[in-house]
C-alpha cells in the first residue's frame, strides 16, 4: 500500500466519521426538540392508554398527555377508566385531570417514586348487582411476585392531592346507594 493510498483512506474514514457525528447530533437535537416541544405527546398519549389497558384489562381513555422531561412532571386530561358496567352508568373511574411528579431514588436500581400526584375532579363509581357481581375489572396478573395489595402499599408518594371529587357506591343487591364529596382547597 502506498502513502497516497494510505493517505486517501485515512481522508475517507475522517470524512466518514463527521458525517456519522453530524448526522447523529442532528437527530439527538430532533429528538430533544420534539421531547420539549410536545410533538410526541400523540405517541405517550397511545402509549399510556395500551399500558393501562394491559394492566387493567380494560378500556381506557385519556384525552392528552403532556410531559415535562426535565422536571420529571407529567399532566394526563381526561382520564377514564370503564370497567364492567353498563353503558348508560357513569364509568369506573374518571378525572379531568391528573398530575404526577416523578422523583428517581436510585439510578442503580432503577427505582423512581412518586413525589406528587394531583387529582382535579376525580370520580369513582363502585357498583354491585344484584346477582353480586361488581363492575371492578378483572385485574391481569403482573410479572411481579408480590400481590396487588401488597404493591399498593408499597407505593410511596410524598404529596397527594384531591380537588373536588367524589365516590358513589351502589349496591343494587342490598339497595344501598352511598355519596361521598370532598372539596379540597
Amino acid at each position: 500500500m502506498t502513502k497516497e493510498s494510505r493517505r486517501k483512506r485515512i481522508l475517507w474514514l475522517e470524512h466518514f466519521f463527521w458525517v456519522l457525528g453530524t448526522w447523529t447530533l442532528f437527530g439527538v437535537a430532533i429528538a430533544v426538540i420534539g421531547l420539549g416541544s410536545g410533538l410526541l405527546n400523540p405517541v405517550l398519549r397511545h402509549f399510556l392508554v395500551n399500558r393501562l389497558q394491559s394492566l387493567t384489562g380494560s378500556r381506557v381513555e385519556v384525552r392528552t398527555v403532556s410531559v415535562g422531561w426535565f422536571s420529571l412532571t407529567a399532566t394526563i386530561n381526561g382520564l377514564v377508566i370503564h370497567g364492567k358496567e353498563p353503558p348508560s352508568t357513569e364509568p369506573l373511574l374518571s378525572a379531568e385531570q391528573a398530575k404526577l411528579g416523578l422523583r428517581i431514588d436510585s439510578f442503580w436500581g432503577r427505582r423512581v417514586s412518586l413525589n406528587d400526584l394531583v387529582l382535579v375532579q376525580p370520580r369513582v363509581h363502585l357498583r354491585v348487582d344484584k346477582d353480586g357481581s361488581n363492575n371492578l375489572p378483572a385485574f391481569k396478573k403482573g410479572s411481579s411476585k408480590e400481590p396487588l395489595q401488597q404493591t399498593l402499599l408499597d407505593l410511596h408518594v410524598r404529596h397527594v392531592e384531591i380537588k373536588d371529587g367524589w365516590v358513589l357506591y351502589n349496591n343494587l343487591r342490598s339497595l344501598v346507594a352511598v355519596e361521598g364529596r370532598a372539596i379540597c382547597g
